[in-house]
């Protein structure tokens, strides 16, 4: 093969290694103002509706825990029909039940492990509290987040939360989000990642809810099923509502699982929370955020303030009234198996895959044209930021 054939060859094969990483249309679409889908049931009731494109094989899960999928999508008319399912089982085991019950934390304060927050659209606001529903830089948005991050370190996480403004709000958002994303991964590799929005469906009523007996916003939970995680972070978002059913009943609006990625190819345990809606006050999403953390920290086996941390009577921290031992202390339950820390490795790879083929064709491409120890030397210059670029 000549060295021509070698070199195209090559770059197609850095192409499809590049594809995996890339975000999908589905990643940030919100169309015009205002715009937003509805969603009808095989009766012609409305299902649900979302302020993003809908596609076939998209999937849903309401707040009764109803699987639906889309069948049709109306672009132009902005609708879609979904059919139903199966019931998803929601049903708490004994030691699901007993870590709510019975408080799983270390004696010793060490921590429960660390939880990363970012927001891709940091300008999102909330109308009637931030008086509009985009603010540029820092939007009412990340007031949500730090609510979040400041009730998770009240349950003995270490929170990373990252608020690097990611504007504009446009098609390439969550690409830049995607760096903060990976940042926080290696700095100190999280137990789970999070990024926080909010909706942008007209409508307040399709988020306020009564949540033991206090008003407050209702989330919704996002899985992208366009990466090679989302059978891990779709079993992620279910314990989160699962435990949430049970303490904040009405608390998770619904699941629903969109053709995407938004950087949830990064780990198995990456989810978006739309914490209410642009026309909800800030106040109730606020009062929702503690909330969402405590169903977090249930999902991953932590412990909530003011809930007893002694072991009920006749048992003891070693011992679970299954029968099952607990996790060490310091090591929380919701830790990553190895199936889970595989998924992980297997998206940061996809990067690095990246940074290694487009270095590779550069090399090729100086070896091929001439000039080779010179742009060679250019390459790991501009690589490493050291020495002087020559012409």
């Amino acid at each position: 093969m000549t060295n021509k054939k070698w070199y195209w060859a090559l770059v197609l094969a850095a192409l499809l290694i590049c594809l995996p990483a890339l975000p999908t249309r589905a990643d940030d679409w919100y169309g015009t103002a205002g715009g937003y889908y509805t969603v009808y049931d095989e009766n012609g009731q409305v299902l649900f509706t979302r302020a993003g494109v809908i596609y076939v094989d998209d999937e849903y899960i309401s707040g009764g825990n109803r699987l639906y999928r889309v069948t049709a999508v109306d672009d132009t008319a902005m609708k879609a029909s979904a059919k139903f399912i199966e019931d998803v089982t929601m049903q708490m085991d004994a030691l699901e039940i007993r870590q709510i019950s019975v408080q799983q934390v270390a004696s010793d304060g060490a921590s429960n492990g660390t939880i990363a927050l970012y927001c891709t659209h940091t300008d999102e606001s909330y109308v009637p509290t931030d008086g509009t529903e985009s603010k540029e830089g820092r939007g009412g948005i990340v007031d949500v987040a730090q609510q979040i991050a400041d009730q998770l370190e009240a349950l003995n996480y270490q929170v990373e939360f990252n608020d690097t403004n990611h504007m504009p709000h446009d098609a390439g958002a969550y690409r830049r989000s995607r760096k903060t994303a990976v940042k926080m991964m290696r700095d100190d590799p999280p137990l789970a990642m999070l990024d926080i929005h909010r909706d942008g469906v007209p409508n307040a009523e399709e988020y306020i809810g009564d949540i033991n007996g206090e008003q407050a916003s209702r989330v919704r939970l996002v899985v992208g099923r366009s990466n090679q995680n989302k059978d891990a972070n779709k079993e992620f978002a279910l314990k989160i509502k699962k435990m949430a059913d049970q303490e904040y009943p009405g608390l998770i609006k619904d699941i629903y699982l969109g053709k995407g990625s938004y950087n949830q190819d990064l780990m198995p345990r990456a989810l978006i929370l739309e914490m209410g809606t642009h026309t909800v006050d800030k106040d109730l999403v606020l009062r929702s955020a503690d909330m969402v953390a405590d169903s977090v920290a249930f999902a991953l086996g932590g412990a909530v303030p003011g809930e007893s941390q002694n072991p009920a009577p006749g048992q003891n921290n070693a011992q679970n009234n299954a029968g099952q031992p607990q996790q060490p202390q310091g090591q929380p339950q919701g830790a990553q198996t190895g199936e889970q820390t595989k998924a992980s490795f297997k998206g940061i790879g996809w990067v690095v895959g990246v940074v290694v083929a487009v270095g590779l064709i550069f090399l090729l491409v100086a070896m091929n044209s001439g000039g080779r120890g010179q742009r060679v030397g250019n390459f790991f210059r501009e690589l490493t930021g050291t020495g002087k670029h020559k012409k």
